[in-house]
């Protein structure tokens, strides 16, 4: 029977179906999408309020483990202006507040919950307890309050869209039912153009609508059945060779890895090969004059023996150690997150002042450092490392200064450390990188600081090198290709 007979009262009961059938289930799907995108934006919300409470905790660890609590207050006042922080205190295990910050139009009530760790949701805001620890002690505990306002705009936005959403897909749903109780009259020619279109397009997932319950419906299914057995081998076909893309794509990425791994381990047995060796070589041949001086009962010689073998055990040690904290640089993924590269060369150079001094060197900064996304910890490592660098070789002329910089070239961010030392050739350039490598000088190194300043870039996607000629000091230069430009992430200042 054809739907244009069907009796009018009946046709009401199938609109009526219709509606509840797709009006009920759409209104349902709406609410849920949107209490399920809510419990998951709140979710990441204390996700990022925890990872961000955390950094700010292990950078007051340092200050407070050296009894400096301004510098302590310092850092939480500055870090404290992050977008959505709308309040953050610090205190000691006594209990008293060293620092607090209230971003204005809101209370200090945000910070009540004291010193038991934890996350508490309030109505407009996350709070975060977390301890603030240093080599394993707890030297006290940061409160930090995360605003909600930007999480229930996006709700309400999501849920505003989804609404009308629903409103079209019950539109439409309401329009099909209507064109159900129509009489169309050219199925076959339907039938046509949808064979036509598959032809010239390709694209079997294309259907041919039924407009009755006879036997030209009946032809339209079995058209249709054709037409999703051929979708599903063309499917098919598409997955297999996307598959087989993508076995491609991992092999030649795990091809890669495995050279790199191959050149890094060709450069630790070289390593210990050659520079471990020559230690070993040493004590052998005070151990040969030791036995013939006992033998010859020469005793005035016996000490220096004992002193020259000692020395080069002292070098194979220090050579073991430094090629262990190598070998651990990659071990385990980097834990990505903006890095505030102003802030943390500070926090450096501060607890290097001693070295600083020692040196009769300064650290000057050229204007802003950028915030990249990175590990705070390797990065802290980079920036340590060439400091170290710079005051052992670069500050042996009058001008001691080391300068700190940023600029951006072609997508690029670039850090630079420079110094004012007597440079170094261009053919040297690529060789200091290597893995114990050292130039004369007469200072000594281990000759793995820049090696490891060149495998922590990498790990970051970027690069590291030095611009340098002989007599005009060395520039060693930081690329990040993800990075931002400078902007005012710290404050211009010198330091030493």
């Amino acid at each position: 029977m054809r739907l244009l007979k069907l009796p009018q009262r009946f046709r009401t009961k199938l609109m009526i179906m219709v509606v509840l059938v797709s009006g009920v289930p759409i209104t349902l799907l709406g609410v849920s999408l949107v209490l399920s995108y809510a419990a998951q934006e709140d979710r990441q919300l204390q996700e990022r309020a925890l990872v961000l409470a955390t950094v700010l905790a292990d950078q007051l660890g340092e200050p407070l483990a050296a009894h400096d609590v301004e510098a302590a207050s310092a850092t939480l006042v500055a870090e404290a202006g992050v977008p959505h922080m709308s309040a953050a205190a610090l205190r000691l295990p006594d209990d008293t507040t060293a620092a607090r910050y209230v971003r204005p139009g809101y209370d200090e009530s945000l910070l009540r919950h004291g010193n038991t760790e934890g996350i508490y949701d309030t109505d407009r805001h996350v709070v975060v307890v977390v301890a603030v620890n240093h080599m394993g002690k707890r030297l006290g505990t940061l409160t930090v309050a995360y605003s909600r306002g930007e999480v229930d705009k996006e709700v309400r936005r999501r849920a505003m869209v989804i609404a009308l959403s629903s409103v079209c897909a019950f539109a439409g749903c309401v329009t099909l039912g209507l064109l159900l109780l129509r009489n169309i009259t050219q199925p076959i020619g339907a039938l046509i153009a949808t064979a036509e279109h598959v032809r010239q397009t390709g694209d079997y997932h294309d259907r041919a609508q039924r407009y009755a319950d006879d036997e030209l419906g009946e032809l339209t299914d079995e058209f249709n059945g054709m037409l999703e057995k051929i979708a599903g081998y063309d499917a098919s076909q598409r997955e297999a060779m996307a598959e087989l893309s993508r076995t491609a794509d991992a092999l030649a990425a795990s091809n890669v890895q495995l050279e790199q791994k191959r050149h890094e381990m060709q450069e630790l047995m070289n390593a210990v090969t050659h520079d471990l060796k020559s230690p070993i070589v040493t004590c052998q041949g005070f151990a040969r004059l030791l036995a013939a001086d006992l033998e010859a009962n020469r005793r005035d010689r016996v000490d220096s023996s004992l002193e020259q073998m000692r020395l080069s055990l002292s070098r194979m040690k220090r050579d073991v150690d430094r090629l262990l904290e190598y070998s651990r640089v990659g071990a385990t993924p980097c834990r990505l997150a903006p890095v505030d590269l102003g802030a943390l060369a500070r926090n450096i150079v501060t607890t290097m002042n001693q070295r600083f001094d020692d040196a009769g060197a300064s650290a000057v900064f050229d204007g802003d450092l950028p915030t990249v996304t990175g590990d705070d910890a390797l990065l802290s490592n980079v920036i340590e490392n060439l400091l170290t660098n710079a005051l052992k070789y670069g500050c042996t002329t009058p001008d001691r200064r080391v300068h700190l910089g940023a600029t951006h070239v072609d997508g690029e961010t670039r850090v630079y450390i420079k110094d004012h030392g007597p440079g170094i050739d261009a053919e040297y350039h690529r060789k200091v990188f290597e893995l114990f490598q050292r130039l004369a000088s007469p200072a000594e190194g281990s000759g793995v600081g820049l090696a490891i300043v060149e495998r922590v870039m990498q790990l970051h996607n970027g690069r590291a090198w030095v611009e340098s000629t002989p007599g005009a000091g060395c520039t060693f230069w930081l690329g990040f290709r993800d990075g931002r430009k400078p902007g005012k992430s710290s404050k211009s200042a010198s330091a030493g």
